[in-house]
């Protein structure tokens, strides 16, 4: 459990502590005072349930445009369980071609496209070849396999090389 989560549960709890001495001496009706309390008690799961991305957990949201592979991680899609299969990536953004200060964590979902694209892309790193990203979106319309869904939207990842600095000359 990170310091920020343990920050905030003892917040919620000091003001429950709080609201809960202040409805035992006040002359509210007595459903206010119950809903009143239900009320701070919920906020400590929805905060818990809100706060993933301050635990580590990968993010669901668009990769960035351009952004730095660092890892990635393949879970297939189980038939017998009927699990549906991710990919997991680590990327540091590249704006203005050069890093952004921390990396992130991705999650997408399972494409065997994606899944091809990525292997290759740890094959080259274990080689020691750093590899580059590119997120796009492309909608029906220019995609040739899509056949007759011209409003659907599909994220593309594109990954290569990360090309050799450029030297200054003497």
């Amino acid at each position: 459990m990170n310091q920020a989560v343990l920050g905030l549960s003892i917040a919620y709890v000091a003001l429950g502590v709080l609201l809960l001495g202040l409805t035992i001496n006040t002359r509210w009706p007595v459903w206010v005072k119950v809903v009143t309390i239900l009320l701070v008690s919920s906020l400590y799961f929805v905060t818990y349930l809100s706060l993933t991305g301050m635990q580590g957990w990968p993010t669901t949201e668009d990769p960035p445009e351009r952004f730095l592979l660092l890892a990635s991680s393949i879970q297939e899609p189980d038939k017998t369980t009927g699990e549906k299969g991710v990919i997991y990536f680590w990327a540091t953004s590249l704006a203005g071609n050069k890093p952004a200060s921390e990396p992130r964590a991705y999650q997408l979902e399972f494409s065997s496209e994606l899944q091809d694209r990525f292997v290759e892309a740890d094959k080259r790193m274990l080689d020691g070849v750093m590899q580059v990203g590119k997120s796009e979106w492309i909608t029906g319309a220019e995609n040739p396999n899509n056949i007759g869904r011209f409003a659907e939207k599909k994220e593309l990842i594109r990954l290569y090389d990360l090309p050799d600095p450029e030297m200054p000359e003497k």
